[in-house]
């Protein structure tokens, strides 16, 4: 018992982890020896007991004998093991609490063993008793071999598997088999491979049981995986379905469902986590940000976390400071989350509760305008509620009272009385809480509405109030930074923001404004760059002004966003223009005490002007203050505060009551007084000033100068009042009248002035005293002058507060001065000419109505700065009243203009100032209508190139070594400089003339651009150099000087002559422009600008590339290769000798090792006829190291092939160089280069598009364009080559933008310009060359840029192309259109809209045919016009000629190929002229020739298009109509009625006209052409039937070789005596049978019949020849070529030979072929002997011999292969000596050759000699 106790434990711990020290077998030897110790103890034991033995000596149950023991001492066998286990791996499972204490293990394994004594152990023996016999086995017995029987071996046991097919709970649509050895890993991997989207938790049967544990599912079971929700039928829906099918009723009221498929009352399941989290003290709030009501928020706020709330509410609302404080609605802060409200019942929208509102600050003060537009909304809302809820309470009302006809819901019909009381009772409580929330929410917006006000009065400074305001000079704030407003000196636009640090320009200064100011210019100096002051004398600022001019000396005084101007060393230029302008204050009279009327002055509101009052009709001039005025009386009796400020307005606001006055006509009370002032000068018509055109001023022929405003006042002389003033200098006295506005009247002197040339107005009643401006003293900073501040001196009223009655009573009303007065005009003597001020007495007009806009140009002043300002003056030199100008005149009077006479040296006339010519177009006779017209003033940028040359020309120091060295080369530079100035002046020149050409095309109103100037007598001049001012010059357009002198006919014939050259040259440019093919990017060879030239590689050396290089050299490659030897030196040339040499001394397959094939095929066919001396040619061929393929000329492939890699276009030359621009802002137009590649440079990257663009990593709207050609001439071929390649703006067009779209050819490097459809490139062309793109398109809708004509008398839009609008500028008001749109340009079809426009040709509108294939005939048709027009000379014959041009007249065509009938799809042809037909047609249908003929269905030849037009008319049954008569009715005016005839003919003209185009031969019927194609179809189904049966029989022919060839045996071998075929093959699988015999003779029947049939089905040509081949240009030499091939040979082995006789080819045929022996015979490829040479045809397949007979290949080959086969089978059935058969022959005695010898020595056998003696 003790061992089954000890086993027992040892088994339970077997799967535990053992120890280091302590092992299994430890435990068993303890044991053992334990019993052993026991067992000698004990003296005696009873005979019952059993003996205690070994384990390992106890005999086994299966043997008949013991286990010897090797030893006696009691220790264990190594062979001793428990159960078949390991003893290392029982030591790894014994628990590691074991073996913690070794004496605690020792003991409790002692103390277990004890326990269990009695237990059988498992080694024990099987039988207990050693008596019983072997046969006899006990229950005991029995049991443990059942038990061993039941329990596998460990190796055989394997895990328990769960296998089963899963669904997801619920469905069966989607099943995975999963098989997992535990429930856990079954759930995992169902996981995963149903794709739950939470982890599978529960597993139920198909019963719905959930399964506990793995045993319960059944192999292959089907089961539902839940991830954790309860079991779901996947069939219930099925079920339920089929269940409510079966059991739903039909009734009266309708469905009636099972009340067990009714839908209930669903029940929500929440979880542990949801009810906890629903049971936490979490709110909802509804949060706003301050100020707004707009953009609710949701906050989870919880009561005891205010701060957290404060940190969700910034989340939230995305604020950029943190929020400090809680305001509610009322503007109450809120500190504790339960201070928050609960929001109404009725307000809320879900079940839970939201709080609120709440408006959230981030510091500032409460915003009402928040809570007034939540409160407002949620009114509104309340509002909308209560009326649904009443007007759904009237309808229930209704239908519980039965008048159900007044119930418009239909709903409510179906309620039964206690569903209507209960919805009744649910809207009456809903009622009552909108009501209340309505009013609670009214109450609290009445609360809040002074705040709202409050607000909007205080404005942003109402929330800002906790803030304390503190001086800008505080100690804390210190030292501001400060902004300004930079512009350039004379300038109010463009401003530059500046930022200047106050702070840190003031280190180091010690308090010193100079350096500050110092620091601020270097500051702006580097911020700004000037762009408008050209005449800046130094790059570095010096000078800083005010909008006053004064200089800037202290930073300190400087404001915010203050504006100054900055100035390079001159002196301050104003940047405003200033005008005179009247002036209206409001004028009120007093009555001081009842003594003395006052009068004062004080700007007039707004409000206080009525509309229309701006009018001159609604005021009355009145002499003095108006009498009807009622004059308030001012007494001790008045108002205390009122008397005091009236008293207190007179000391700077009195006006003399005697000056003139307006009264308004209809308030008596308003009363305005006029005054002079000098502002800022507006637009006509601005708004900002009252009245808008208070700054004009009319000026008539009698002096009178008034405002057009108010013309009841005009400028009067004021002789009572005297000025004593000062300029703004100090120093300066203005002495004179004042000038004021009185009332006009008639023949006033005071009232009249008059115009001096010298540029003075001075008044006719003092003519020495001029108009004067005086300006205002400047204020100081801070301070602002009122009435009578500009130094007019005026009695002190002071007194008057003291005793008002005695001052009024007392002083003389002549003498005294009123300070209201603001006299800043005024009328003094001439200033000296040279003195700063006398600028303020010249005055100028500036004319800016659109009616007399260009009246200044009608101005005599010499000085050139009147014209660029466009002043105007209104007397001439002389003094007198200038008539060219429109009178009265109305303008702007300018002070301060510049003077009017100049010296000589600054007259136009000189280098640098503005020249004035008179001009008029080429050939006019009248000089009165000569337009003058001023030139450029390039003076400004002359002195910049004096200057810029003048630096240049400053010498640098040098040794004198060195210059004595450069002596000579300096002049070479000087003599560069010197040719450098030249240039740069011509260039000046040359910009100065084309800016006077375009300045005259407008002023003429020329038809195209002024390109030529002409003298009176007809000299050309290339520059304005040399003209004198006011010079009569004659504008061209382009032609030929038009002498005035000539006859009226000469001109008119020179003029018509020069429209046509004009309107063809224009033809010419465009189809120059239109050439875009094969232009690629290039390199210029002199710098690194890139531009586009032709590609030098064509496409056949592109494809030579492709295949790889020839060995073969051309000859044009053999003479650069004698070039490159002629180069050689001679030391080269000597080792290239020697080479040659060794290489001559090698043998053949030593120099193959060295050559190539081809070279070696050529020496071996060669050799023979080859000297053994090399030729030089051949020598030089071996010395050749050159590359194959050279490009053509400099600018050859290195410069054109680029590589587009990371974005950088690099030169493939160069990987260095990179496509990019010298300016880094990208500027538009600016021409691209190649730089130096930088990685971090974005300018330098650019990106290809799948559109064709190039653009700009930087900018995508900006990218690579084609520079467009400009033409002076005629326009030439490769007009684009040498264009440069500039930067423009992204054009998304259509049509039109070709120059901008590229392709790159990867595989050569090319960069290809003008990548776009033909189309696109053609608009383009068009609209650059000017020529309609009607011309080019017709009438097809193209969708391109173009501009719409306003105004017209068409209804619709008027759309004209680009070139058109160009054209037709300033006759016609044109408006560009905002995208391109498809349409037609109008001027082409102007005749048919009854139009009469006049687009980009002058007589050839709508003439003209421009389209792909029409425009080269075209040109070429009118160029040869134009030359016979210039041999007449009568002008009206050339007009009638040009205008008998007919309009573009395009057929419809569609075309067929000549003798192909209609059988395939013709092609759409639209064309003016037979030519451009034939053209498109030649390419369309892709023909091997050009094609020459049009033919009509009945073989009628075409010839023109009427005749088209014609048989088109005659095939639809109007050949009566004349279509003559329809043209010319369309040349006449469209407003005449359309007959039927027209529409007849209209209609006919575009259908289609069936034609045959032809490429010279005659006419092939379609109907001759469709009979053929029938016949040979039928005649293709006959043969086909023959052919079916021939191979038919073949087959069983083949079959039948087969059995015979498998069958039998071999044949014999039989000598003959023939020499041809001395032995022979008898019997065996060589004899056919008859049946074989039979069948061979039906097929060779059938080929027979085949071959006969083809012939007689064969087609034969009898068309007759066009060609004359008896003339001597149609003979030729009768040279064919000829297929050859050796007889025996495959036909597919032929060699090509050109031969002219039968001789010949068989000449030529023995050496191609090389031949053992001459070629003698010809037969054909199926054996028929050619005899004649004119039987062999072109290309013809011949075989030749030597005078064998013919040898099928076939058969021959197929006769070796025989011979062959029966020579190896006889060999291997009889021996060797079966096949060693000796054949001999004797010598014919005639011709003593022996038959069996070699083939070259036979000959053939002839008819004369005699074969019977070897035949026996």
């Amino acid at each position: 018992m003790s061992q089954l106790k000890t086993s027992n434990l040892l088994d339970g711990s077997k799967m535990t982890r053992s120890g280091d020290n302590v092992t299994y077998e430890d435990v068993l030897v303890a044991q053992y020896l334990e019993e052993l110790k026991k067992q000698a103890s004990s003296k005696k034991r009873p005979k019952s007991a059993a003996k205690i033995q070994s384990p390992y000596l106890q005999k086994l149950p299966h043997r008949d004998y013991l286990v010897n023991s090797t030893s006696s001492t009691g220790k264990r066998p190594i062979s001793a093991s428990t159960n078949g286990r390991n003893g290392a791996r029982e030591r790894r499972r014994i628990d590691v609490k074991f073996v913690e204490d070794r004496d605690d293990w020792n003991k409790k394994l002692t103390e277990d063993c004890e326990q269990k004594r009695r237990v059988r152990p498992t080694s024990a023996p099987v039988y207990r008793n050693k008596r019983r016999p072997l046969s006899a086995k006990s229950s005991a017995s029995m049991m443990s071999q059942r038990s061993s029987r039941s329990s596998k071996s460990l190796y055989k046991q394997q895990p328990s598997i769960i296998k089963a097919l899963a669904y997801k709970n619920g469905s069966r649509s989607e099943a995975v088999t999963v098989t997992a050895p535990t429930l856990k890993l079954f759930l995992e991997e169902c996981t995963l491979k149903l794709g739950l989207l939470s982890a599978a938790r529960k597993v139920f049967l198909t019963d719905g049981s959930e399964v506990k544990d793995g045993k319960m599912i059944t192999r292959d079971a089907e089961v539902y995986i839940s991830c954790g929700e309860q079991f779901k039928d996947p069939y219930a829906s099925v079920t339920g379905d089929v269940h409510r099918k079966i059991h739903t009723a039909w009734t009266v009221n309708g469905v009636v469902i099972p009340p067990e498929d009714r839908k209930k009352n669903t029940k929500a399941t929440l979880s542990k986590r949801m009810r906890k989290m629903l049971t936490s003290k979490t709110r909802r709030i509804i949060v706003f940000k301050n100020g707004d009501g707009s953009e609710p928020f949701e906050a989870l706020a919880t009561p005891d976390k205010f701060e957290k709330f404060l940190d969700v509410c910034t989340i939230r609302l995305g604020i950029t400071s943190p929020a400090k404080i809680v305001f509610s609605w009322e503007g109450k802060v809120i500190e504790d989350i339960n201070q928050i409200r609960k929001l109404d019942k009725c307000l809320q929208t879900s079940s839970t509760p939201a709080y609120g509102p709440v408006w959230i600050s981030r510091g500032e003060g409460f915003s009402p305008k928040g809570s007034r537009v939540f409160l407002r909304n949620t009114l509104q809302y309340c509002e909308q509620k209560l009326g649904i809820a009443k007007e759904y309470k009237e309808q229930l009302q209704f239908a519980m009272n039965g008048e159900e006809d007044k119930v418009s819901i239909v709903r409510i019909l179906s309620l039964s009385q206690e569903e209507l009381q209960d919805h009744l009772n649910g809207t009456n409580e809903g009622i009552q809480e909108f009501s209340a929330a309505k009013d609670s929410l009214k109450r609290i917006l009445r609360q809040i509405s002074d705040l709202v006000q409050e607000e909007e009065m205080e404005g942003h400074s109402y929330t800002l109030k906790h803030i304390k305001t503190m001086d800008a000079s505080h100690r804390l704030v210190g030292m501001h930074g400060i902004r300004l407003k930079v512009y350039e000196n004379g300038f109010n636009d463009k401003e530059d923001t500046i930022f200047f640090n106050i702070k840190e320009a003031y280190k180091g200064c010690h308090g010193n404004h100079g350096m500050v100011v110092q620091r601020l210019l270097d500051h702006i100096t580097h911020c700004v760059h000037p762009e408008q002051n050209v005449s800046a004398l130094s790059p570095i600022v010096t000078k800083l002004f005010d909008k006053n001019g004064q200089d800037i000396t202290d930073v300190s005084r400087l404001q915010n966003d203050q504006e100054v101007w900055i100035s390079y060393g001159e002196n301050f230029r104003d940047p405003n223009v200033y005008c005179l302008q009247l002036t209206l204050d409001k004028a009120s009279a007093y009555c001081l005490y009842g003594n003395r009327n006052v009068a004062l002055r004080e700007p007039i509101l707004a409000d206080e002007l009525q509309p229309g009052k701006e009018k001159s009709s609604n005021w009355e001039a009145s002499i003095g203050f108006p009498v009807l005025y009622d004059i308030e009386q001012i007494d001790e009796n008045s108002d205390p505060m009122k008397r005091d400020q009236i008293l207190m307005a007179l000391k700077t606001q009195e006006i003399d009551t005697r000056h003139h006055f307006l009264q308004d006509k209809d308030s008596l009370k308003m009363v305005l007084y006029p005054d002079l002032d000098v502002t800022l000068k507006k637009k006509m018509g601005d708004k900002d000033i009252w009245p808008s055109k208070s700054q004009i001023w009319v000026i008539n022929k009698k002096g009178v100068i008034y405002c057009r405003a108010m013309s009841s006042v005009a400028l009067t002389l004021s002789e009572r009042s005297r000025v004593d003033k000062k300029f703004p200098d100090g120093e300066t006295a203005a002495q004179g009248y004042a000038v004021t506005l009185d009332k006009k009247s008639i023949d006033n002197p005071a009232q009249q002035w008059g115009f001096s040339p010298e540029g003075f107005i001075y008044s006719l009643a003092e003519p020495e005293l001029v108009l004067t401006y005086i300006p205002k003293p400047i204020a100081p900073e801070g301070e602002s002058f009122q009435f009578g501040d500009d130094g007019v001196n005026f009695q002190d009223l002071e007194t008057d507060q003291q005793s008002p009655a005695e001052d009024i009573t007392t002083g003389d009303a002549d003498v005294k001065e009123f300070p209201g007065h603001n006299f800043i005009v005024a009328a003094i003597g001439k200033l000296p000419a040279k003195h700063p001020w006398a600028k303020s007495q010249r005055w100028a007009l500036k004319q800016e109505k659109i009616e007399n806009l260009g009246q200044w140009k009608h101005s005599t002043v010499q000085n050139p700065q009147w014209n660029k300002l466009a002043y105007s003056w209104p007397v001439t030199e002389e003094g007198t009243w200038n008539e060219e100008f429109d009178w009265p005149m109305e303008a702007f009077l300018i002070p301060f203009a510049p003077p009017i006479k100049v010296r000589k040296n600054e007259k136009g006339n000189m280098k640098g100032g503005a020249l004035r010519l008179r001009v008029l177009k080429n050939g006019e006779k009248d000089e009165n209508k000569a337009s003058y017209v001023v030139g450029p003033d390039l003076s400004n940028m002359m002195r910049d190139l004096n200057k810029s040359g003048t630096l240049s020309k400053k010498s640098r120091r040098r040794s004198k070594s060195y210059d004595r060295r450069q002596s000579a080369g300096e002049d070479g530079d000087h003599a560069d400089n010197e040719q450098r100035e030249h240039t740069e002046d011509d260039k000046m020149m040359q910009m100065e003339f084309q800016l006077f050409l375009d300045r005259c095309t407008s002023s003429l109103n020329l038809p195209f651009a002024s390109r030529r100037i002409f003298d009176s007598t007809g000299k050309e001049c290339k520059t304005l150099v040399g003209l004198e001012r006011d010079q009569l010059v004659y504008i061209s357009c382009g032609e030929s000087w038009n002498d005035p002198s000539t006859s009226a006919q000469d001109q008119q014939r020179r003029m018509l002559l020069a429209t046509l050259s004009a309107d063809i040259e224009q033809m010419q440019e465009f189809l120059s422009l239109r050439d875009t093919l094969d232009y690629v990017l290039e390199k210029d060879r002199n710098s690194q600008r890139l531009l586009i030239n032709k590609c030098c590689m064509t496409e056949e050396e592109k494809e030579k590339m492709i295949r790889g290089p020839t060995p073969e050299p051309s000859e044009e490659s053999a003479g650069e290769e004698d070039d490159s030897i002629t180069k050689m030196s001679s030391h080269q040339r000597s080792h290239a000798n020697s080479e040659q040499r060794l290489e001559g001394l090698k043998w053949p397959w030593e120099r193959v090792l060295n050559a190539s094939l081809d070279e070696v095929t050529e020496a071996n066919q060669d050799h023979s006829h080859e000297p053994e001396h090399f030729t030089k040619s051949k020598s030089k061929k071996r010395l050749n190291t050159s590359p194959r393929y050279k490009t053509r000329g400099p600018g050859g492939a290195h410069s054109q092939q680029f590589i587009f890699i990371d974005g950088f276009i690099t030169l493939k030359s160069s990987p260095y160089l990179v496509v990019g621009i010298s300016n880094p802002e990208l500027e538009e137009k600016s021409e691209v280069a190649l730089c130096k590649k930088t990685e971090d440079d974005p300018s330098l990257r650019w990106e290809i598009t799948e559109d064709g663009y190039i653009q700009s990593k930087v900018n995508e709207d900006l990218v690579l364009a084609v520079s467009m050609p400009n033409f002076t001439g005629t326009a030439m071929e490769g007009a684009y080559c040498g264009q440069s390649v500039v930067i423009q703006r992204k054009q998304n067009l259509e049509n039109g933008g070709a120059n901008q779209k590229w392709m790159f050819e990867k595989e050569f490097g090319f960069m290809y310009a003008f990548h776009a459809e033909p189309l696109d490139r053609e608009i383009m062309a068009a609209n650059k060359a000017g020529v309609c793109t009607y011309a080019v398109v017709g009438e097809n809708q193209v969708q391109q840029n173009g501009y719409d004509v306003v105004e017209t008398k068409v209804d619709g839009d008027i759309k004209v192309c680009v070139a058109c609008a160009r054209a037709m500028r300033g006759n016609y008001k044109l408006k560009k259109q905002e995208h391109s749109t498809p349409f037609i340009c109008a001027v082409g079809i102007a005749p048919k809209i009854g139009l009469k426009l006049i687009g980009s040709f002058q007589c050839l509108s709508g003439k003209v045919d421009l389209s792909s294939f029409e425009a080269e005939n075209t040109v070429i048709q009118y160029e040869k016009e134009l030359k016979r027009l210039k041999q007449m000379s009568s002008a009206r014959l050339i007009a009638r000629e040009i205008s008998a041009y007919q309009p573009i007249q395009s057929v419809r065509v569609l075309a067929y190929k000549n003798g192909d009938g209609r059988s395939n799809n013709p092609v759409v042809v639209i064309g003016s002229t037979i030519r451009g037909i034939l053209d498109q047609s030649t390419y369309q249908l892709q023909l091997t020739s050009a094609a020459r003929r049009l033919y009509s269905q009945d073989g009628t030849l075409l010839l023109s298009i009427p005749d088209m037009i014609k048989y088109n008319l005659v095939q639809q049954g109007l050949e009566n109509l004349d279509i003559t008569t329809h043209q010319d009715r369309n040349r006449k005016s469209s407003h005449s009625r359309t007959t039927s005839a027209d529409s007849k003919v209209a209609m006919a003209i575009r259908k289609p006209i069936e034609v045959w185009v032809s490429c010279g031969e005659p006419f092939f019927s379609p109907g001759c052409y469709d009979y053929r194609r029938s016949l040979y179809a039928q005649q293709r189904e006959e043969r086909a039937e023959i052919s079916l049966e021939l191979n038919k029989e073949k087959h069983i022919l083949r079959q039948m070789q087969g059995r015979r060839t498998a069958h039998l045996d071999g044949p014999d071998f039989k000598g003959t005596m023939s020499p041809e075929h001395p032995v022979a093959l008898q019997g065996g699988w060589t004899q056919p049978s008859t049946r074989e015999i039979h069948k061979s003779v039906q097929v060779h029947q059938l080929e027979n019949h085949l071959t006969e049939m083809k012939a007689q089905q064969k087609f034969k040509q009898t068309t007759k020849s066009i060609i004359n081949p008896n003339k001597t240009l149609y003979k030729q030499p009768n040279v064919k070529r000829v297929s050859v091939y050796r007889n025996g040979d495959n036909p597919e082995r032929a060699t090509y030979i050109r031969v002219h006789s039968m001789d010949n080819l068989l000449k030529e045929a023995s050496g191609r072929l090389s031949l053992h022996m001459p070629a003698k015979r010809v037969f054909t490829v199926s054996g028929q002997t050619i005899e004649d040479f004119d039987n062999i045809e072109r290309d013809q397949v011949v075989c030749v011999s030597s005078g064998e007979s013919f040898k099928n290949n076939k058969a021959g080959s197929r006769q070796q292969v025989e011979m062959k086969a029966t020579w190896s089978r006889t060999r291997k059935r009889d021996g060797e000596q079966a096949t060693q058969i000796m054949v001999t022959s004797t010598t014919h005695p005639a011709v003593q050759v022996d038959p069996f010898g070699p083939p070259s020595l036979a000959l053939p056998v002839t008819s004369s000699i005699s074969t019977e003696p070897y035949n026996q």
